[in-house]
């Protein structure tokens, strides 16, 4: 891996933890992010830059966690110390995901100021007795007041996020929340359908049937957001993403199409990925959880300018080696995620074969039936890419587990 990648930056501190999330965060004291954290990551990410031969980074991706409890210094501090480790060239996506309840004038000029162009905004719903019940820290007139401010002082890209499937949550509900969310104009957005995961307050309400879900409704209320948006102006370009034309998100597309990327921060995950013509096999690594260790092995090591670094890695990340065939399945299960689905020519660079007959695109086989469903759907490539390109359609994704067991 050289050149210009994409790196992940994770932010994981919170106010407080929502009772539907499952990402890795934790409550920071006094609601302050530690110097010393903003430090480690510039000093992680200008090791990768300088162990893989990074030049510049493609987009970079600041996740979390709530990364807008950091100060505006520190926002500042972060991207500037990012900058010097690669560049950033014209064009380089730069996201912050951001909470509503800290969403200010001075945070928006911050953000500008350090480079950042496009904002990611967790609003979820717009619904007050869900926002209460999920634990959130805001509220709808903080969700609105913060979106009135983005789009009177913030002049870049703006994402938003939606989730449907809340329990008791209606289609006429979550159209209202679609239709609020759009008369702020975002480029993006993001319609997830909930998670109900296990380790979660609102997971293990539901699955200890203390709280009564109805999975089957909340897939058709899921479905029933979609159309909406399609209808009005974005349409899916993957299964839980839509946008404006032009204004996908660049970042994320490099997950999809399984690209190398660059992960740094407490619990962030990067990956580097072979290829047929390569003598060595793919690598994802993990990063500790233990935010203490974190900041102090990154800090020493920093330092120490990455003195016997390598040999001590492993104290500080958990790594995977993956070989072909695992990065051949994962090829083919992201990118079909994506509505413009996978090309044949880039799947033979990369894996050698042929995507169709992999796909089973021979009478009898699972992507033949799967089209005469209209479920599945082939277009020729471009001049980039030539080919063909395999996908399925928009109903068909709802089934996309379906197929991908197939290809097992």
């Amino acid at each position: 891996m050289s050149g210009s990648v994409s790196l992940y930056i994770h932010i994981p501190f919170c106010k407080k933890k929502c009772g539907y999330c499952d990402f890795f965060s934790v409550e920071c004291a006094l609601n302050k992010i530690p110097d010393e954290y903003i430090r480690a990551v510039i000093f992680e990410a200008e090791f990768y830059a300088k162990k893989y031969g990074v030049d510049s980074w493609r987009t970079v991706y600041i996740g979390g966690g709530t990364p807008s409890l950091m100060t505006s210094s520190q926002i500042l501090s972060l991207l500037k110390g990012i900058s010097r480790t690669a560049l950033f060239p014209a064009g380089c996506e730069i996201t912050v995901e951001m909470n509503p309840d800290d969403v200010s004038p001075d945070l928006l000029f911050a953000a500008e100021d350090a480079g950042v162009n496009r904002l990611s905004v967790g609003i979820q719903t717009f619904d007050d007795e869900i926002l209460k019940g999920l634990g959130r820290r805001c509220t709808k007139d903080i969700n609105l007041a913060a979106l009135n401010l983005i789009q009177k002082k913030w002049k870049r890209r703006f994402s938003a996020d939606l989730i449907a499937g809340f329990p008791q949550e209606s289609k006429k509900q979550l159209k209202q929340n679609i239709s609020t969310l759009m008369s702020f104009c975002p480029d993006h957005i993001s319609l997830y359908a909930l998670s109900v995961e296990k380790k979660t307050p609102l997971g293990k309400e539901i699955l200890s049937g203390r709280m009564p879900y109805d999975y089957g409704a909340a897939d058709s209320c899921w479905i029933c957001g979609r159309n909406f948006l399609e209808k009005n102006g974005y349409p899916q370009y993957e299964v839980s993403n839509f946008s404006k034309p032009e204004f996908e998100s660049a970042h994320n597309k490099v997950y999809w199409r399984l690209e190398n990327y660059v992960g740094v921060g407490a619990g962030a995950s990067g990956a580097v990925y072979s290829c047929r013509n390569s003598s060595e096999e793919g690598v994802r690594w993990t990063n500790t959880a233990d935010i203490g260790r974190y900041i102090s092995f990154w800090n020493e090591v920093g330092v120490s300018n990455f003195f016997h670094c390598e040999n001590l890695l492993k104290s500080a990340r958990n790594t995977e080696i993956l070989d072909l065939k695992t990065q051949e399945f994962e090829f083919l299960m992201m990118g079909l995620r994506l509505r413009a689905g996978i090309n044949s020519s880039v799947y033979k660079k990369r894996f050698g074969g042929d995507l169709g007959i992999r796909l089973g695109d021979f009478d009898g086989g699972c992507f033949y039936r799967w089209e005469k469903k209209k479920l599945a759907l082939r277009r020729t490539g471009d001049n980039l890419n030539p080919g063909i390109n395999y996908a399925l359609s928009s109903k068909g994704l709802l089934f996309l587990n379906s197929f991908l067991e197939s290809l097992l």
